[in-house]
């Protein structure tokens, strides 16, 4: 990891976040590959850190994209150096985590540490549901914006109201591992 050498076997991409498609039924799995190549179809192990205790989870690419404005472009494989998405997570990549191949793994190889935010609220909106018939799609809703974005405070206060706080601050690391 440390060359970013595009030829080892090694595999290695760090996740900072998860982007909803269009349809918002599915994520792609956005960051930076770090070692290797990784390619449609690539098995691949998957360390969440949004839950640790899970350990690593086996997974397959479904798909490798770049993302240029805001649009995915389908290629062949993405190598050590690029920011690109990758699909087929979704089911086991919660936010934000490591992908890797099952050599680097089975190396003894550790996930990346995540990224946290120290944040501030710019300001808190406090929601409440107009009606009982809304909760299936506002819990779903609150789920994709939770997930979607990590600077986003959600928390739920007495009298069924849910306030929600987008936030500014700066980034630090920090290990749970």
């Amino acid at each position: 990891m440390k060359t970013c050498d595009a030829g080892s076997k090694h595999a290695l991409m760090f996740v900072s976040k998860m982007v909803p498609t269009r349809d918002l039924k599915r994520h792609f799995a956005f960051g930076r590959v770090l070692s290797g190549r990784l390619a449609c179809s690539t098995k691949v192990m998957v360390f969440d850190n949004d839950s640790p205790e899970a350990g690593w989870r086996p997974a397959t690419l479904n798909g490798v994209m770049t993302m240029a404005l805001g649009s995915p472009a389908s290629t062949a494989a993405a190598v050590a150096g690029d920011m690109c998405s990758v699909t087929g997570v979704s089911g086991v990549l919660l936010r934000s985590g490591t992908i890797a191949t099952p050599a680097y793994v089975a190396a003894g190889g550790r996930p990346l540490p995540s990224m946290t935010f120290e944040v501030n609220p710019v300001v808190r909106v406090s929601m409440r549901l107009a009606g009982r018939g809304y909760l299936e799609r506002y819990v779903k809703a609150l789920a994709l914006l939770r997930r979607g974005d990590p600077m986003i405070s959600v928390e739920h206060v007495k009298g069924e109201e849910t306030v929600l706080a987008p936030c500014v601050g700066h980034e630090t690391r920090e290990s749970h591992h």
